[in-house]
């Protein structure tokens, strides 16, 4: 995430903040009239608003700045599933927003062609049928 200040004068400094007032200044990196928050390992807990200010002395004051930040995530993965030769077995996924698309994935390579439904724009599912013997794997699913 980056925050600009406009005009002549560079801030001496910067500060980011969440909703909390969390400070993560430590997290960003700053170059005249630029800098930008990087966060490692977004997690749904990084989802929310957040404000840089950029403080340009005791004469001149500060200015802020508030980006809201929407952290997609999966909220519901396939699970273990036993299947008997020849039925059929359907694995789900569902994410807290709508994605562009679902990738599925069977043992970490992607599916090229997968029998797949959306019955909301937050639900993949994935049907195997009839379930074989290559069909067996693991399963996973990302938006």
């Amino acid at each position: 995430v980056s925050c600009t200040a406009i005009g002549n004068v560079v801030p001496e400094s910067w500060t980011w903040e969440d909703a909390t007032s969390t400070d993560f200044t430590s997290l960003s990196s700053a170059a005249n009239k630029d800098t930008s928050l990087t966060i490692p390992d977004v997690s749904p807990s990084h989802d929310g608003i957040y404000t840089c200010t950029a403080d340009y002395g005791n004469t001149l004051g500060s200015n802020t700045g508030e980006v809201n930040i929407l952290v997609q995530y999966i909220e519901t993965g396939p699970s273990d599933v036993n299947v008997v030769h020849g039925s059929s077995a359907t694995l789900t996924c569902i994410t807290n927003m709508p994605p562009i698309n679902f990738m599925w994935y069977k043992d970490d390579v992607i599916m090229s062609s997968p029998s797949l439904t959306s019955p909301d724009s937050l639900t993949s599912l994935l049907t195997l049928a009839p379930a074989d013997f290559p069909h067996t794997g693991v399963y996973k699913c990302s938006a």
